[in-house]
């Protein structure tokens, strides 16, 4: 067993550092969809906005934008 991961260290690295980096991008598309941001860039002039998020998150959106 020890031999095998040594003959593959390389590739377990590899293989952690992608790992991680997947796990950091799926964890900040959750953390801007929970806050009500959109994942993908912006959502004016977007045809899928009214599908992307609630009525709720797009009525609290349109208050912000008011407000500043």
């Amino acid at each position: 067993m020890i031999a095998l991961f040594a003959d593959n260290i390389g590739n377990i690295v590899v293989l952690a550092l992608l790992a991680g980096i997947v796990f950091m991008i799926l964890r900040q598309n959750w953390r801007r969809k929970k806050s009500g941001k959109p994942s993908c860039g912006s959502c004016s002039g977007c045809a899928a906005a009214p599908l992307c998020h609630s009525k709720k998150i797009q009525k609290v959106r349109k208050q912000n934008d008011i407000a500043h």
